[in-house]
């Protein structure tokens, strides 16, 4: 009898409202753990338990309202970030299909249903299809455990995810709209009598806010003032809260603009950085929680085990079963998919969460439905994500794990601190920068680091930030370079390594097995050694060389051209060069604004052709073609030019033949070390 009124006095302040959010973040996933059930669930039981129905610990309106509203932002931005946009495009075709007809099969019966058989209006009918025809990804984990976050099916799952997200939220945009013209100015939900533009102009100008002007700002302040993370943190949230104040411009809800602005802002952060740990931390740790827990304290738990709750909540559940299920069978069919990934594909879409809360709870706000809905929907999201988990888990039994790859080229680049080299870091950056990747530079060390090698990763960390990327050095000590630059990459997972090189200094060079040999033959990701004199490239030059006669070479010359693409699209905007020397298939070198020259190499080396603007890119296996005389003209025609030496695997090396000599050393800013050249 005491407790409660003692409860009265204090429950409701900023104090113990904070006190008591954090008592619920804490003891909601510890339960669901114990019970094996999702996190997020707990999180929905344990505010119910806390709010006005049962305990009255919480209510619904206050300071949990305020961070549970900022938390819907949040959950909906890192939707957006977190999105893989390369699995989409490696997908795209079968992502396209899959997530067009994932989203109009659910939409279209639930529509029906809720015009003919649930007496809504249209608007109401909108949204619910809205609400089945997105999904969550909340069993990836489970795929990932499996080592199927590579199979193609799952990629399309994942991906289709950018549609049925899009599309759900431009009809939540547009009923949220009609609503407010419909509605009283004083009644209207969203702040939405604010709305300064007509939807389908509000519709235009958030897309090129968000997606074009939005990164190119964030990119812009991530160069000139945001080079910590702190700073960076914030400006991600001032972009999210940006997109948000854009959507209500437009009388749209302003989780579409978080959305959209998370995309937006996509590729500036990595998924591996340290900069989206931090914006996955905060809203792990604080928003999303909040509005999980803020949407149980809307919902009375008596209410769950109504009979209409039960029949609605069935009613839903069935429909996202059958109209995902469909939409899977449908698209593996039309794709080759076998029976255990259209399985995998229906199972990981068929669990709701983020957009189907967020759409419930505004459609409640706003009026368009009743409580009834909200609480069929969170019983809706209980059931779906436990089929989702318990599905995903028996299907991804029975499909073959793929074999490992290091995914695109750019999504992890290492480079080699060593030798303190702005060059070699706008070089990373031009490469990871379409794949949103992470840059880290390293430094190998026999023995303890020294304030030289501490000094030399802090520059290149310097150099690499100011180009708007995220990065954190790496030191490593070992007495072999190559073993641990090989170890590195596959502890970190790296697509790429980038290490610097002196170039052709002598022809001699290349028939001894030198330091950037070792480290080629060793490492098990694509290499590049870059001997690099300028930064400030005017031409790409990608000489190609003969390649027909081995898969390898022509592995990596399709890698030297896709860097040589990648570098002409950086922001200074280069002219690529391809020097072809074996005609390739035209889909290979078919790259817009290329120049394309029927020539090989040895047309570089006469007179004045290469200058200091110029980078030259060559698989390795061209240099290994070259003879004496003409390793001579190379050495003089790109002493002054850059040059980028690439080769895939293992397989970078520049020797033409290998005789048996005694071990010779090598000097180099590492210190002289001896190679054994058998």
């Amino acid at each position: 009898m005491l407790i409660e009124p003692l409860l009265s006095q204090v429950v409701f302040t900023v104090e113990s409202g904070l006190l008591l959010l954090a008592v619920a973040i804490l003891l909601g996933p510890a339960l669901a753990e114990r019970l094996r059930i999702p996190g997020l669930v707990g999180l929905i039981f344990i505010g119910m338990v806390f709010g006005p129905f049962v305990l009255n610990w919480m209510v619904a309106g206050g300071l949990v309202a305020t961070v549970g509203a900022a938390g819907l932002l949040y959950l909906m931005f890192l939707a957006g970030i977190e999105l893989d946009l390369a699995t989409f495009a490696d997908n795209r075709r079968a992502a396209v299909t899959f997530g067009l007809l994932t989203f109009a099969i659910p939409f279209t019966i639930s529509f029906v249903v809720g015009i003919q058989y649930l007496d809504m209006s249209l608007i109401g009918a909108a949204l619910v299809g809205a609400m089945w025809a997105s999904h969550t990804i909340v069993a990836y984990p489970e795929v990932k455990t499996a080592g199927l976050d590579t199979n193609r099916a799952v990629g399309s799952a994942v991906a289709s995810t950018v549609i049925t997200d899009v599309l759900a939220l431009i009809i939540l945009a547009v009923a949220a709209s009609s609503t407010s013209l419909q509605a009283e100015p004083t009644t209207r939900a969203g702040g939405h009598e604010d709305a300064l533009l007509p939807l389908p102009l509000g519709l235009i100008v958030l897309a090129f806010f968000t997606l074009w002007l939005l990164p190119r700002i964030a990119r812009w302040a991530f160069t000139h003032f945001g080079r910590s993370r702190t700073q960076r943190f914030i400006i991600a949230l001032g972009a999210m809260a940006a997109g948000g104040v854009v959507s209500l411009l437009g009388g749209i809800e302003g989780l579409v603009g978080a959305f959209l602005a998370g995309i937006g802002l996509n590729r500036l952060v990595p998924g591996r950085g340290a900069l989206m740990e931090r914006i996955e931390f905060f809203g792990a740790a604080l928003f999303v929680p909040a509005f999980l827990i803020s949407v149980g304290l809307s919902v009375d738990p008596l209410a769950l085990i109504q009979g209409e709750t039960i029949r609605l909540a069935v009613i839903f559940s069935i429909l996202v079963v059958v109209g995902k299920g469909l939409a899977a069978f449908s698209s593996g069919r039309l794709f080759g998919f076998s029976n255990g990934e259209i399985g995998v594909m229906a199972s990981l879409t068929i669990g709701q969460a983020a957009a189907t809360l967020a759409i419930a709870q505004v459609g409640v706000s706003s009026g368009v439905f009743g409580q009834d809905i909200l609480n069929a929907a969170v019983l809706t999201v209980v059931i779906t994500v436990l089929i989702t988990s318990f599905g995903t888990r028996y299907f991804a039994k029975r499909v073959e794990a793929p074999e490992v790859g290091h995914g695109p080229v750019g999504s992890h680049v290492l480079v080699d601190a060593s030798i303190s080299s702005p060059p070699l870091a706008r070089l990373a950056s031009a490469i990871a920068t379409p794949d949103g990747g992470l840059v880290s530079p390293f430094v190998v060390t026999g023995s303890k680091p020294s304030d030289d090698h501490r000094h030399r990763l802090e520059e290149s960390v310097d150099d690499i930030t100011a180009l708007g990327h995220d990065s954190e050095g790496i030191v490593r000590v070992g007495a072999l370079l190559s073993e641990e630059i090989r170890d590195l990459a596959v502890e970190s997972k790296a697509s790429l390594v980038l290490v610097p090189w002196p170039g052709i200094e002598s022809p001699g060079l290349l028939t001894i097995r030198d330091e950037i040999e070792e480290i080629g033959l060793g490492c098990p990701v694509p290499l590049g050694a870059a001997a690099l004199r300028s930064s400030n490239w005017e031409r790409i030059v990608v000489v190609t060389g003969h390649y027909r006669s081995s898969h390898s070479d022509h592995q990596d010359t399709l890698l030297a051209i896709e860097l040589g693409r990648r570098l002409s699209k950086s922001r200074e905007q280069p002219t690529l060069h391809l020097f072809v020397s074996d005609p390739l298939a035209g889909a290979e070198v078919e790259i817009e604004g290329a120049q394309i020259a029927r020539e090989d190499l040895a047309s570089l080396l006469d007179g004045d052709a290469l200058t200091p603007s110029d980078l030259v890119i060559s698989p390795a296996h061209v240099v290994q073609g070259l003879g004496l005389n003409d390793l001579r003209r190379a050495r003089t025609a790109l002493a002054a030019a850059s040059f980028l030496v690439v080769a895939g695997p293992h397989r970078l090396t520049l020797r033409r033949a290998q005789p048996t000599r005694p071990a010779l050393g090598l000097s180099t800013e590492r210190g002289t070390r001896s190679f054994d050249t058998g």
